[in-house]
């Protein structure tokens, strides 16, 4: 881990200081292990969390970390992502934001890849409130580490939707994630994710998710298209 890592970490811990409201905290835990033709060991862990600073200011972070071997104990997969936010309401509807986020993927041929910048969000007023609707915009410092190459420093814009839909309170939810990083430099330099998952509530702490996640870089070193298909326990408090 570098010292960016190291300093992300501290920031957390700080802000968690700031204000008597509780940390509000999101685990998700899996390891799957699939057998036949061939067989993996499949370990994930992602972790967020939300901090309310006072009634306009929040700061919430996530951490996640993938790590797969195939039949042989060879890794295949071992990639980690933590990301900051801290979001100023202005009205309503309306947030602004500054966000940094860092990925370390050992298989996608990048050593590194990080981005900083702000940005301003938008919380679309839905009459059900079984339904929740997030749209973001923003502006980037972006630097790209491949193995044995140069760093590559470009300024970039990002683009997230959030939804999450209660299909049953304190039982069923849907969540679905997508977001697109562009580089203003370089057209065919661009990535997509999509995250879409189930959680089922099983008490006030825990609850059951299955989820799908797809990774594509357009110009990646090595594979561009990365998925993955997670059971997983989550822990909430």
């Amino acid at each position: 881990m570098n010292k960016f890592s190291y300093s992300l970490i501290a920031s957390t811990l700080l802000f968690s200081t700031l204000s008597a409201d509780p940390l509000k905290t999101h685990i998700e835990l899996s390891y799957m292990n699939s057998s036949g033709n061939s067989e993996t060991d499949t370990f994930s862990m992602k972790s967020d969390f939300l901090k309310k600073l006072d009634k306009d200011k929040i700061f919430k972070g996530k951490a996640t970390g993938i790590y797969v071997t195939d039949d042989n104990g060879k890794e295949t997969t071992n990639k980690f992502y933590i990301e900051g936010e801290y979001d100023h309401k202005v009205s309503d509807n309306f947030f602004g934001f500054i966000k940094t986020d860092y990925t370390a993927d050992k298989f996608s041929g990048f050593e590194y890849r990080l981005n900083i910048g702000p940005g301003i969000g938008y919380k679309v007023p839905i009459s059900n409130q079984a339904h929740n609707l997030n749209l973001a915009l923003g502006i980037s410092y972006s630097q790209d580490k491949a193995y044995d190459i140069d760093s590559n420093n470009y300024s970039s814009g990002n683009a997230d939707i959030k939804y999450i839909w209660t299909i049953t309170p304190d039982f069923l939810t849907f969540k679905q994630d997508i977001s697109y990083h562009q580089d203003f430099e370089n057209a065919d330099n661009f990535s997509g994710k999509s995250v879409t998952a189930f959680e089922h509530k099983i008490s006030s702490l825990l609850s059951l998710g299955i989820s799908y996640t797809v990774n594509y870089q357009n110009e990646a070193p090595e594979e561009d298209v990365d998925k993955l298909f997670l059971t997983s326990l989550i822990i909430d408090y």
